[in-house]
């Protein structure tokens, strides 16, 4: 693989373990309220999730509409997956309480994929590294902070009123990164319908991120595939 000026990173699934962060942000959460915890509450969290989140759209972000639209359906899924998780268990807080709550322990949550903190440390010695992220914009700053050293920026799609795969924010992150030209620049994410995607469509090499060695069976094609970010910088 050969040397970029310009790295731009994923955040979740790439440099931060979301799936780690969500589930200890709910364990903080019901411990806040002093509710009952266990693993069928974690279990139904993780199923209400997956099904609110196709049922606002939110997996189709190539669709314009779902683009325009993202981050005003994100605050709404956010609280309606509390809505379902209350009236399975009772609980006595509101679920609008509950998913102000839970975000902000989720802004909290700072648990990284291995090597990641490591190859940032690395790669800014010689190039530029950002994080574009699709998200909220203080719960993705606050828990980038232990890499801020490494980054030039952390570009949230809240911020630019637009979210990966889209061109357009893809372009805006370009031009915040003042990238001239887009050969020196290389996306590096877990998500092929997201990163890769977004990448393709724009111009710039991409690095696909599958570090639980997934078969691609889509038709977006990466420039690179790695099972291991240290595998940037060998």
């Amino acid at each position: 693989m050969k040397k970029y000026k310009t790295y731009l990173f994923d955040a979740d699934g790439t440099l931060l373990d979301y799936d780690k962060a969500e589930l200890q942000a709910l364990k903080e959460t019901f411990r806040f309220y002093h509710l009952d915890y266990n693993d069928q509450i974690e279990k139904s969290f993780a199923d209400i999730c997956s099904v609110e989140w196709k049922r606002f759209g939110l997996s189709n972000t190539t669709e314009k509409e779902i683009q325009s639209r993202f981050h005003e359906l994100y605050y709404d899924y956010s609280e309606s997956r509390f809505c379902e998780l209350a009236k399975r268990f009772e609980l006595s807080v509101s679920p609008k309480e509950f998913d102000i709550s839970y975000r902000q322990h989720l802004a909290q949550q700072m648990d990284e994929v291995p090597f990641a903190r490591e190859v940032c440390m690395k790669l800014s010695g010689f190039a530029n590294v950002y994080v574009v992220s699709n998200g909220l914009s203080v719960i993705q700053k606050s828990r980038m902070i232990h890499f801020q050293p490494y980054l030039k920026d952390i570009i949230v799609s809240e911020d630019l009123n637009c979210c990966k795969p889209s061109e357009v924010f893809f372009e805006k992150a370009i031009t915040i990164a003042d990238i001239e030209d887009k050969t020196t620049v290389l996306m590096v994410g877990d998500s092929l319908s997201s990163d890769i995607l977004g990448a393709n469509r724009s111009g710039i090499d991409s690095c696909w991120f599958n570090a639980k060695n997934k078969r691609n069976t889509t038709q977006i094609i990466p420039t690179y595939e790695i099972h291991s970010l240290n595998q940037l910088v060998v």
